[in-house]
């Protein structure tokens, strides 16, 4: 019974137990659910941290892609959260910043709990570049984790808030390095704390030698002994009085011993937290009390200026009437002031111009301060009409004016020129049917023997002559095109001036030449020196080449043929020549041979005929000017000008 009765207290001992067990695990159950609970709660709040926190919080895998992307980070960088997870986050990074990023990343991944911070600029969903600053600590040995977690917030705003700093910063810095007025500033004590660069440049006295020093133990040796006092007076009042102060003049020495009137005005800023003191500006203006001594002189000067200048000034009333003119009004058209006095200009324009001028001026005198412009005839004294270009500036609201000035001059004689130019296109006009006709030719040519090859029943040797015919007048085309492209380049404005060795092209173009040279046997005769030109190297050279080749190929036939070249300096400009002993000119012929599509010697030379008027167009595009000597059977002398380098 005793073993019966001690097994049934073990029995009622563990049965005690498993209830007391059971107590505890309804304990622990109710703790659980409590910390269960509570977890949904913190992750609930978590959550709306999350979705409503300014900063973003992703989780990047060691492979670079995106594992978790806070709610925020679509806001800020435009895209949709399942966009993003998933992809490589440095898909999004700015090429110029991916390299240094991945670096600092990788490097991050190598020890767990590592801080990382980054700063790079992302691809914004809407394709423009934004900046973001990120700080990221290593928890890829986290399971939970497994990744780089990273906080990151779009600075954008703050990185163009922190340039347009910046470069106030530097604008206020440069604006005071490189103004011309100094600036001082003095402590609550009197103690001077800043002086600008401009000190040295107004004063001649370096700014480092006075800082932290009292005022008087400067001013009292540059000041003038007459000015002393005042300046110190005026100094106390500053640093006594907050606010603007009056304006004082005074004479102080520069370091060099001359005398200079300086104005300073000081303003006391005790509470800005950084002045904290009195800030001054010293001006010099020696210069303009001289100017306010020779104001009137000017004055005078500019009446002179006026009354003597080859333009006209006059001056109109609201009316249009003639109130005043200039002496030069009354040389060129002239019309006195009693001529001309109180009518309106209007009664001297051209009747076909009236109406055009009438609604300018109309314009004009709605718009005060308005500048017109225009060209119309104005009918001088002696009856005729002259082209005037004007410029009228209404001025009837200046109280020194109180009318309409109109600036004008005769150009008559430029609308001549310009006449002269439109004759010029028109001869243009028929230079381009000149050449569309020459270059027409070689195009039927080529068409009609290519028909020929079409032809049933062509020999193998027809057939080669007539592609042979082809290429013959391509070529022709080629050259005569090549020519025209030298000849319309020779002429334009644009090339790169510099210093050129004309000896250098002319050896070049020699050496190319070498082939017909040797074999016509021409003695090619150089000057003893040639001077560096400042041209553009280009033309030079079509310069020289068509001079050169001109000469070779007409010495074909010239028994012992020769070639010279030589120059001479003087006064900035070297003249040249190009001399040989062909079958020269004829003397009637020498203007004639530099205009385009003209051959004078045979019928039968080669090209286009515009060698020479290229060579024109290039020399006098530098500035130069060319001519030629020449008689029959006694050779040609080509000249040209050209600037010295």
């Amino acid at each position: 019974m005793s073993g019966e009765a001690k097994t049934r207290a073990e029995l009622e001992a563990e049965l005690y137990g498993l209830r007391q067990r059971i107590h505890e695990l309804e304990r622990s159950d109710r703790e659980l659910q409590r910390v269960r609970k509570s977890l949904e709660q913190g992750a609930e709040a978590l959550s709306v941290v999350l979705e409503n926190s300014h900063d973003i919080l992703v989780i990047v895998r060691a492979d670079g892609t995106v594992a978790y992307a806070s709610p925020s980070l679509g806001r800020s960088t435009g895209y949709r959260i399942e966009e993003l997870l998933g992809i490589n986050g440095f898909d999004l990074i700015h090429p110029d910043d991916v390299e240094n990023v991945s670096q600092e990343f990788f490097a991050g991944l190598q020890t767990p709990g590592r801080v990382i911070n980054l700063d790079f600029r992302y691809r914004h969903a809407d394709g423009s570049w934004h900046s973001m600053e990120a700080q990221g600590i290593n928890l890829a040995d986290n399971p939970v984790v497994s990744g780089m977690v990273l906080t990151a917030r779009d600075i954008s705003d703050r990185k163009v808030i922190e340039q347009a700093l910046s470069q106030s910063e530097r604008y206020m810095r440069t604006l005071i390095e490189n103004i011309t007025d100094v600036i001082l500033i003095l402590d609550r004590e009197g103690k001077l704390t800043f002086i600008s660069s401009s000190f040295t440049s107004v004063l001649g006295y370096e700014p480092g030698e006075y800082i932290g020093h009292d005022p008087k133990e400067y001013f009292t040796e540059a000041l003038h002994p007459d000015d002393v006092q005042r300046v110190m007076d005026f100094v106390a009042d500053s640093l006594r009085k907050p606010g603007l102060s009056e304006t004082i003049e005074f004479r102080m020495l520069r370091a060099d011993g001359s005398e200079r009137t300086i104005e300073t005005r000081a303003n006391n800023l005790p509470d800005d937290p950084v002045i904290k003191g009195v800030i001054s500006t010293m001006r010099d203006i020696t210069e303009k009390k001289k100017v306010q001594e020779t104001i009137a002189a000017r004055e005078r000067y500019y009446r002179s200026l006026i009354r003597n200048a080859a333009d006209m000034v006059t001056v109109l009333d609201e009316n249009l009437a003639f109130r005043w003119g200039s002496p030069s009004a009354a040389r060129i058209t002239g019309y006195g002031p009693q001529d001309a006095y109180g009518k309106r200009i209007l009664d001297f324009l051209h009747p076909d111009d009236r109406d055009s001028a009438q609604q300018d001026y109309d314009v004009l005198l709605a718009n005060p301060g308005m500048i017109i412009t225009g060209e119309r005839r104005f009918q001088h004294k002696d009856g005729l009409y002259h082209w005037h270009e004007a410029i009228s500036t209404n001025l009837l609201h200046d109280p020194f004016v109180q009318g309409i000035v109109v600036n004008s001059r005769d150009i008559t004689e430029r609308k001549v020129i310009e006449e002269m130019l439109l004759i010029s296109n028109r001869e243009l006009d028929s230079f381009a049917t000149t050449v569309s006709h020459d270059l027409r030719t070689p195009l039927s040519l080529i068409e009609g023997y290519a028909q020929l090859m079409r032809a049933e029943g062509n020999t193998q040797e027809e057939n080669e002559a007539y592609l042979k015919s082809i290429i013959t007048a391509a070529r022709r085309l080629d050259e005569m095109t090549e020519s025209l492209l030298e000849y319309a380049q020779a002429g334009q404005a644009e090339g790169t001036v510099g210093p050129v060795e004309p000896l250098d092209i002319i050896s070049d173009i020699l050496f190319e030449h070498s082939v017909e040279i040797e074999k016509a046997g021409i003695d090619i005769i150089l000057g003893e020196e040639f001077p560096t030109l400042e041209v553009d190297r280009f033309k030079l050279r079509q310069v020289f080449t068509n001079l050169i080749d001109n000469a070779v190929k007409y010495l074909v036939h010239t028994a012992r043929p020769r070639i010279e070249i030589g120059s001479q300096a003087d006064h900035g400009t070297a003249t040249f020549l190009v001399r040989d002993n062909g079958p020269g000119l004829d003397p009637a012929l020498k203007e004639e041979i530099f205009q385009p599509f003209k051959r004078f010697v045979t019928s039968t030379s080669p090209g286009l005929g515009i060698g020479l008027s290229t060579v024109k167009r290039a020399v006098e595009g530098w500035g130069g000017r060319i001519w030629v000597e020449s008689e029959p059977e006694k050779g040609a002398t080509f000249y040209f000008t050209a600037p010295l380098g």
